[in-house]
């Protein structure tokens, strides 16, 4: 994930701060970025999307959705491929990508329509 800002022009700082992972700065600009990551495809019977990624959004101990924007301003979804997704955008506790959807430039197309914005 750092690499990846770096290799932007970002400068990244891990931080254990008010729930975000991460601090990244580029001139005046300065980001909160919440990591998430799993392990894998799930796979299970019981499992509602079987073989998709899933990582679980919400916060606090009830993983509530609460307002994102209060504590982080951009969601990184991982491993293999990095997601990015605006925290404004973010309303749901579960994200679900099939394996096809996680692609080589994922994380620069996602991360310039968040930093277009700016």
């Amino acid at each position: 994930m750092c690499s990846f800002l770096c290799s932007v022009g970002w400068h990244p700082v891990i931080a254990d701060a008010e729930d975000y992972d991460i601090l990244a700065t580029k001139g005046n600009h300065i980001l909160r970025i919440k990591v998430k990551s799993c392990s894998g495809p799930i796979i299970g019977i019981r499992e509602r999307a079987p073989g998709y990624y899933r990582w679980t959004i919400g916060l606090g101990r009830r993983k509530d959705i609460l307002i994102p924007t209060d504590y982080y301003d951009v969601l990184a979804l991982g491993p293999n491929a990095i997601q990015f997704v605006n925290a404004k955008d973010v309303n749901k506790k579960t994200y679900r990508t099939k394996p096809g959807e996680l692609y080589a430039e994922l994380a620069r197309n996602t991360w310039r329509e968040i930093t277009d914005a700016l």
